[in-house]
């Protein structure tokens, strides 16, 4: 019979060799294995060491390249994976060390590596021993010293260099979660009122009007009116684009890459007064399905169309629209404290490609615009080549095109505005609004 607790490391070195090895993602994986767990407090320790054993996957490895005898390569998956569970719990939580230790080693036996038992017991017992040392020794590569990987913190100093310090920083730091009220049933001071009702803390945000910045996370069914669409959770910098939009009364507008369908909510919600039409597009049928349910949770209908978003001869109705927000495909650089296999995952010519697709998509969205339309692009990157240069080099090929800028006391820069990761507690996203002349 398993120690109390060992099942949770089991499932989470399963679950980190699907991301590491086989590049799955974790918010896909991980519903899989919570189901093996049977309590809800397992399922959320096995999450929270996953995300963590991701936020600090460098730095973790290199302590174990000092610490272990044999180059990391050549480790077998599952040790590899269980001194990183180790490690993590020993210096990142607050799990006593004699559980730490005990549980990461017992899993050997369930991972059918039990040979492996006492390298991973000296390797964990030696890190204590040498913590301040070893410390000390990797921070002097910024590979270690801030958890990310080379290419990632080049790219940063390259278009950030007074502020690329803080962004590694507040990547490395658990994103809070944020809620938006549906304003049109209720204020987000009433709904603050019910929060605290039920003992829950969180605080307005000072640009998102309809947010509310909880103090701890919680379970969504924990949140008063979750079913029904009161709430939903989305970051404070995603509510910002739908005001960028400007949404008139008989508007016809096309939410472009549009699941998993926060924003076309958001759109839905803040336009009961004044009834627009409503198109949501997006490539893959099955984050369509998951929309499609959000509008059942919270009683609208919009459109859902599936199609490519830079070919719009195959989906398109030929009917121009008047406002089109393209939340486009992105590097996900801007939300890595969410989603820190990111780093693992990402590498600079795919970061490319991503940008020639955005470039595709813009000029296919440009003709599908209304004379006098707005377009708002978006991304949840913090690079530039993806954001302002991105939109430098589409109004040199468009003259139609004229930047509108704006200045709403959040974000910098010229072209578009561009928030960097944890400013104001928000996710690092960018926004720039254009009409055509």
């Amino acid at each position: 019979m398993s120690k109390p607790g060992v099942q949770v490391r089991v499932q989470a070195a399963r679950a980190l060799l699907k991301v590491i090895n086989d590049h799955h993602s974790l918010d896909d994986i991980l519903p899989d294995y919570n189901m093996v767990l049977s309590s809800s407090r397992d399922q959320a320790l096995m999450n929270a060491l996953c995300y963590g054993v991701m936020r600090w996957y460098e730095k973790l490895n290199c302590w174990l390249k000092i610490l272990s005898s044999r180059p990391l390569e050549k480790l077998q998956r599952e040790v590899h994976v269980l001194l990183l569970l180790g490690l993590y719990q020993l210096k990142f939580t607050r799990i006593p060390e004699h559980a730490a230790i005990d549980t990461t080693v017992d899993s050997t036996r369930h991972l059918k590596i039990s040979r492996a038992k006492g390298v991973i017991n000296a390797i964990l017992r030696n890190f204590l021993r040498q913590q301040s040392r070893l410390e000390k020794q990797v921070d002097d590569d910024p590979v270690c010293r801030y958890a990310h990987p080379e290419w990632l913190l080049r790219q940063l100093q390259h278009d950030w260099p007074d502020d690329w310090e803080a962004i590694a920083d507040a990547n490395t730091i658990q994103a809070p979660m944020i809620l938006r009220i549906d304003a049109s049933r209720m204020t987000a001071r009433q709904y603050l009122d019910q929060l605290t009702d039920l003992g829950l803390s969180a605080a307005s945000h000072p640009y998102a009007k309809n947010a509310l910045v909880l103090q701890e996370p919680v379970a969504v069914d924990v949140l008063p009116g979750f079913s029904s669409g009161l709430v939903s959770v989305q970051d404070a910098a995603a509510q910002l684009a739908v005001d960028l939009l400007d949404i008139k009364s008989s508007c016809r507008v096309l939410d472009a890459c549009a699941a998993p369908g926060g924003k076309t909510a958001q759109i839905l919600q803040e336009t009961v007064s004044s009834p627009v039409q409503v198109d949501a597009l997006d490539i893959n049928r099955k984050r369509l399905q998951k929309l499609e349910n959000l509008f059942t949770r919270i009683g609208k209908t919009a459109r859902t169309l599936q199609g490519d978003a830079a070919k719009p001869d195959t989906w398109w109705d030929g009917k121009p629209y008047d406002r089109i927000l393209l939340d486009a495909p992105c590097s996900a650089s801007g939300v890595i404290r969410r989603h820190p296999d990111i780093m693992h995952h990402r590498r600079p010519k795919a970061v490319q490609n991503i940008i020639h697709r955005q470039a595709s998509i813009l000029d296919a969205m440009w003709k599908i615009l209304s004379p006098g339309g707005i377009l708002v692009y978006a991304t949840c990157s913090v690079f530039k080549d993806e954001n302002e240069n991105q939109i430098n080099r589409f109004l040199l090929r468009h003259t139609s095109a004229a930047l509108m800028p704006f200045d709403l006391g959040w974000g910098r820069g010229d072209i578009g505005r561009q928030i960097l990761t944890g400013e104001s507690n928000m996710d690092g996203f960018y926004f720039a609004r254009l009409i055509k002349t």
